[in-house]
């Protein structure tokens, strides 16, 4: 198995903390959220088709606006207006 890389770290511990004391509800909605972004992140941007399809996943998922684009800032994607 190979190591993990200082990117992977990073986002292992900003999903880790993002759960900490939520319900098994919203822990769901968080780690669908965050995997999502990282697989939009994976090579290395994220186009235009990928933010919209980020957004309709947080609609999907029955996330709040606020809660969504709150994860969106944390991981530098542009917030639905």
């Amino acid at each position: 198995m190979t190591e993990k890389t200082a990117q992977q770290k990073q986002i292992e511990q900003r999903l880790q903390n993002s759960l900490k004391g939520r319900r098994a509800k919203e822990r769901r909605f968080v780690w669908f959220g965050r995997s999502a972004i990282a697989v939009a992140k994976a090579d290395g941007r994220v186009d235009p088709e990928e933010v919209s399809l980020l957004h309709e996943l947080a609609m999907a998922l029955d996330l709040p606006k606020a809660y969504s684009n709150g994860i969106f800032a944390e991981e530098s994607i542009a917030l639905s207006k």
